[in-house]
């Protein structure tokens, strides 16, 4: 979650094992920069569970958010998806 209390929720809800959920990645992220003090953002993690990359990047998500890095972390898996590796 992101942002204060607001008027609008934007709610996603991401399997970072796949490459179709992980590209739509950039433009939300361009969403949460540019409204970021208008509509609240969440992100719910919906892993796969046939496959294997699904429930580790979710793993590793629920880690970085621990770290107070899940934004940073679910934008850089992004990058993975334009250059194809799943």
């Amino acid at each position: 979650t992101e942002g204060p209390a607001r008027a609008i929720t934007v709610v996603e809800f991401i399997d970072l094992g796949c490459l179709a959920c992980r590209a739509e990645i950039a433009s939300l992220t361009a969403l949460r920069q540019q409204y970021n003090n208008q509509v609240r953002f969440v992100s719910k993690l919906l892993p796969d569970n046939d496959r294997a990359l699904s429930a580790e990047a979710s793993l590793f998500a629920l880690i970085a958010a621990e770290n107070n890095v899940y934004w940073p972390f679910r934008d850089a898996v992004s990058l993975t998806a334009q250059e194809g590796v799943a």
